[in-house]
């Protein structure tokens, strides 16, 4: 009974943020103006993608070793899909914004600090924090140099690739023709994933790379992708929605074989073909999603965290207190890393100031 109860809550709090105050707007100037993707659709995609993570994370924590019957079962398996869904999403809106926002810029190394300072910048900071809150409420073995060394080199799988497929971009976009720069990036990401797979590690690591890449090729070649659209768009946008549940279904059919990582790619790539048709025509304004989205990045980084953290042998009770401590601890550390940012580039600023009025 318990379960049913957190499967429907959840469901019910999924549809109450979407809808919670959001508007549809139809934006059918945005193909005129040939853009694919506005700065308010890759919140509200990363909003959801973090929600995504987050329900499957708590819904696999919860569920897991308990019995459940058939339905319980089915419900189970989708919500555990959501994390996948979820991540392939916010790799692909990522490649998307970067190739967007920096592609014709003048490439610097002040690139890669910038893209340190949103991500690797924060991690440290909610990690070390983290660190200190598992020490306050539970006994914890974990040495804190240890720690403070694992945190530092990034630990966590998630972060690891975006900075990696960052500094690959900065490469191919430093060293290169602007026109080779996704080729090389294709070839990267090929090496380093076979490196990844004779090591040993998960397929996650190398499924994240190619939803990055698609992103970038979709900025890159939006022009092309509008006009597809332009005609017919409702069954292009259903074909790919199709495509999308037969690539997914194959995936969790043969999960355990090595050629299914590319059906989990295709599908992502599919579904998010298939978001950039439907946001080409309206614009989900949700205010709520808009607010999670500008801090997906501390949310996927601590609601794991807070998950290990709370001692509480009731899991029904355990995610509920989960789910409202994370979304505090959201709210503060946001507003930490942002003023410490803040703060840092104000007196980048200042010094720059300084030394041009000495010249």
């Amino acid at each position: 009974m318990q379960n049913k109860i957190i499967y429907i809550v959840c469901g019910t709090f999924l549809v109450i943020i979407t809808i919670w105050k959001s508007e549809i707007v139809n934006i059918r100037e945005k193909s005129e103006e040939q853009k694919l993707i506005l700065k308010s659709d890759t919140l509200f995609l990363k909003g959801i993608a973090a929600l995504f993570v987050l329900i499957a994370h708590y819904i696999n924590g919860t569920m897991n070793g308990t019995h459940m019957g058939v339905i319980e079962q089915c419900a189970y398996q989708v919500c555990e899909q959501l994390g996948g869904i979820g991540v392939l999403i916010f790799f692909f809106v990522s490649g998307y914004g970067n190739y967007e926002v920096y592609i014709n810029k003048k490439p610097t190394i002040n690139y890669l600090l910038q893209r340190m300072k949103k991500v690797y910048f924060p991690y440290i900071i909610i990690k070390l924090a983290l660190y200190g809150l598992s020490v306050l409420t539970i006994r914890t073995d974990e040495k804190y140099g240890g720690f403070v060394f694992q945190t530092f080199l990034v630990e966590d799988w998630f972060i690891q690739v975006i900075i990696i497929e960052y500094i690959l971009f900065f490469i191919c976009w430093k060293g290169l023709n602007k026109r080779y720069v996704l080729g090389a990036l294709f070839f990267l990401n090929l090496g380093l994933g076979i490196i990844y797979y004779a090591n040993g590690f998960d397929a996650r690591y190398y499924n994240a790379f190619w939803l990055f890449l698609a992103g970038a090729i979709c900025s890159k070649y939006k022009k092309s992708i509008i006009y597809f659209y332009q005609k017919r768009l409702l069954i292009k946008v259903v074909l790919s929605g199709i495509a999308f549940l037969i690539f997914g279904f194959y995936f969790v059919t043969y999960k355990e074989m090595i050629w299914s990582v590319l059906f989990k790619s295709l599908s992502g790539i599919f579904l998010c073909l298939m978001m950039c048709g439907i946001l080409l025509r309206i614009s989900f304004e949700s205010p709520i999603l808009n607010w999670i989205g500008k801090r997906s990045l501390h949310l996927y980084i601590i609601h794991i965290g807070v998950w290990k953290m709370l001692n509480i042998s009731n899991v029904s009770i355990k995610f509920w207190v989960a789910l409202i401590v994370t979304f505090i601890l959201v709210a503060l550390t946001y507003q930490l890393t942002e003023g410490i940012t803040n703060l840092y580039d104000k007196k980048a600023k200042n010094r720059f100031n300084r030394s041009s009025v000495s010249l």
